[in-house]
């Protein structure tokens, strides 16, 4: 069995005790303790004056300086983590994508990844996995997730403004979309496996029913487990604008 690493999103420092990322961590990983499991961390902004960080570093909000130049930091330590572990899965949430997507491009042994919520725009992860084309990706997905659908689209860089957690991606041969608020999802869930998923448990600005909603999880470790949920209905949307490949 694969060990599997962990791998947070934004606004965490692994360095303070409020915006450590290994309090989110302690939830996940009661969902796969029959594994070796390999808790990454990173600085993503979070901690003490971020703000003013990100200003001397030359960028004009957190978010994007977490999104242009720390999680692609990240994405080589990862790669490098990886290479030490050897074959290996990974679940990562929100910025988490773009660091996995990144490592995986650069040809981090992964075998199976789960992305949860995740906040990499779809343009640039269509190109990812198309580069790690023996990665085999999951790609959880809620339409009502605020937090994508109001911060992360509008401060992210550039003109891109669909995150593949919102969004999802099509036409790439080694990934699959779980839209877990979708009733065809849900119905196909129920009577697969008798599992009850959710995508939007706390409404506005709920981020975290992913792992949150722990009958999410069967899914995941199917996933992860080798189940290439090929009669999973997939429900990815082709984005929401004309600015995409």
């Amino acid at each position: 069995m694969n060990p599997v690493i962990f791998v947070h999103g934004y606004n965490f420092d692994p360095a303070s005790v409020e915006d450590n990322p290994l309090t989110v961590y302690r939830e996940w990983e009661p969902h796969l303790s029959d594994r070796f499991i390999s808790m990454f961390t990173y600085y993503s902004a979070g901690g003490k004056w971020p703000l003013l960080k990100a200003w001397k570093a030359g960028y004009r909000n957190t978010y994007r300086w977490a999104y242009s130049k720390l999680s692609v930091d990240a994405a080589g330590e990862l790669h490098d983590l990886a290479g030490y572990l050897g074959p290996c899965n990974v679940v990562c949430h929100s910025l988490g994508s773009r660091v996995t997507l990144k490592a995986a491009a650069m040809g981090a042994p992964f075998e199976r990844v789960v992305i949860l919520g995740g906040a990499e725009m779809v343009p640039d992860a269509r190109r990812m996995a198309r580069l790690s084309s023996k990665v085999q990706y999951l790609n959880v997905m809620s339409t009502t997730d605020d937090v994508l659908d109001l911060m992360a689209e509008h401060f992210t860089p550039g003109t891109a403004r669909a995150a593949i957690g919102h969004d999802g991606v099509v036409g790439v041969a080694n990934w699959r979309n779980a839209v877990l608020d979708d009733i065809e999802v849900q119905l196909w869930a129920n009577a697969r496996h008798d599992w009850t998923l959710s995508g939007d448990l706390a409404g506005f600005m709920d981020h975290h029913v992913y792992y949150r909603w722990v009958q999410n999880w069967p899914l995941y470790r199917a996933f992860l487990d080798g189940d290439d949920l090929s009669d999973m209905p997939d429900k990815g949307r082709e984005p929401h604008n004309n600015f995409f490949d």
